[in-house]
């Protein structure tokens, strides 16, 4: 084709060509958005790490393994079970959120690390615990995280719990439809057994493909609950007023019943609850003491197996019981109207 000549005959085709231009400069924005939509959320999952790191040196190689093992979700543009949002780094908080979508409680990256487990004999005395109680948080003995782990940023709730039920038929406990006082879907759900709470829990691990969702151990809870405090409870030593949700606690839930999730501050970890509102189950037996207790973070299954171990005190306890070092044990299939629990997920 002559262009000169049809420039000069001026029988090019303008239109066409500007039609036909304008079409291909767009499908080229659309892959250039496309990939710079993926490189984002890349970008960021990457960022948050990387700031994750650098505040938690010591869980510097756990977490360069997990991104390495995470390499292909990484380069996807989004979870491939749960149509998930990006991790979120907060720097107040130095938490690290991972994906969540509509059937998938947010959970938050705890680091690995190390904390001396239980309570002071000054403790126990200065709050008036029986014999028996102060008998069970000793010996205090220090405990190593190996790993970071992944725990529920808040318990969970009366709409994720409603979710499964809806979802799978589940019939075996219609307790939690009834808790006695008043409840929103972002209330926390109550009325649920340590059986109840393994079959949501085994409900997620079938969505998302694997094993990962389970029970805390009771090590993995208090050293979150705790969040690099020493303190008797995660703001200090003392209940205070409007902290938590418990009978002497000052809050308008008091005493009366739960109260929606993330309504007091978080911990140092970005997590809610820890105190408070509902007592939560964790995989451990229940013992009556820390002698020949695991070291290592993992739950202690060896004693008293007819009950399991419940944690963090509850919207009609004292402040006694939202200790971070309190421990209580029920019965596994108790259903009452101040237990609950959380989510915690292994890390690749």
């Amino acid at each position: 084709m002559n262009f000169k000549r049809l420039l000069v005959s001026g029988a090019f085709p303008y239109k066409a060509f500007a039609i036909g231009l304008t079409a291909l400069l767009f499908a080229i924005l659309l892959v250039t958005q496309r990939g710079s939509a993926r490189e984002s959320w890349t970008g960021q999952r990457q960022a948050a790490f990387a700031r994750w790191q650098a505040a938690n040196p010591n869980s510097q190689s756990a977490i360069a393994d997990y991104l390495k093992k995470s390499a292909e979700l990484i380069a996807q543009e989004k979870h491939p079970t749960d149509d998930a949002t990006p991790v979120v780094w907060r720097p107040e908080t130095q938490s690290l959120t991972l994906w969540q979508g509509p059937k998938f409680p947010e959970m938050v990256v705890i680091p690995a690390g190390r904390f001396t487990m239980g309570s002071t004999a000054g403790e126990t005395t200065r709050f008036n615990a029986s014999a028996g109680l102060a008998a069970q948080e000793k010996p205090q003995h220090s405990v190593t995280i190996m790993r970071p782990f992944a725990l529920g940023k808040y318990l969970v709730t009366r709409g994720e719990f409603a979710a499964f039920v809806a979802a799978t038929g589940y019939s075996d406990n219609q307790a939690w439809r009834s808790p006695g006082f008043a409840q929103t879907d972002q209330d926390p759900v109550v009325r649920v057994s340590y059986q109840d709470a393994q079959r949501y829990v085994a409900w997620l691990n079938q969505l998302s493909g694997g094993s990962a969702y389970r029970l805390p151990s009771e090590a993995e809870w208090e050293y979150a609950a705790r969040a690099a405090t020493t303190t008797t409870f995660y703001w200090g030593d003392t209940v205070g007023k409007n902290n938590a949700n418990c009978a002497d606690c000052g809050s308008r839930w008091g005493g009366k019943g739960t109260s929606p999730v993330g309504s007091f501050a978080a911990n140092r970890f970005g997590l809610y609850d820890m105190a408070g509102n509902l007592w939560q189950w964790v995989e451990d037996c229940n013992s009556d003491g820390y002698a020949g207790a695991p070291t290592d973070g993992s739950p202690w299954l060896s004693q008293h197996c007819d009950q399991r171990g419940v944690r963090g005190g509850a919207w009609n306890s004292s402040p006694l019981d939202l200790r971070s070092a309190n421990r209580g044990g029920d019965d596994p299939g108790n259903r009452d109207p101040d237990l609950g629990f959380r989510l915690a997920r292994t890390l690749p």
